[in-house]
């Protein structure tokens, strides 16, 4: 296997919206073992934009950061795709920690 090259031949990135949704709380009655629903139901939805670096010949997947807006993930997503044009795999390891055995925790 080749450890040495430029970063696209080793690394692809992703650009992947996840979308949450969360309903709302439903209210409970002591006196009945069922669950109503309340009066006006809502749905809270939450996106997040979520910057994969894949690696092409192991398929792991390495999460650069969530994002909450989608401009903002798109900038990031942009620099890394010129990075990985511009830069050899040893800097960008280094750079996006693409390297480690372990992905990337966004949450750590």
């Amino acid at each position: 296997m080749k450890s040495f090259g430029k970063a696209s031949e080793f690394y692809r990135v992703k650009l992947v919206a996840l979308t949450e949704n969360q309903p709302e709380e439903f209210d409970w009655k002591d006196d009945i073992l069922y669950r109503n629903q309340p009066d006006r139901f809502d749905v809270v939805n939450k996106t997040e934009h979520m910057i994969i670096i894949v690696d092409i010949d192991t398929g792991e997947n390495f999460y650069v950061r969530p994002y909450s807006s989608r401009p903002k993930a798109q900038k990031k997503f942009d620099i890394i795709e010129k990075n990985l044009k511009e830069l050899t795999k040893i800097q960008f390891d280094k750079r996006y920690r693409a390297h480690k055995e372990e992905p990337f925790d966004p949450h750590s």
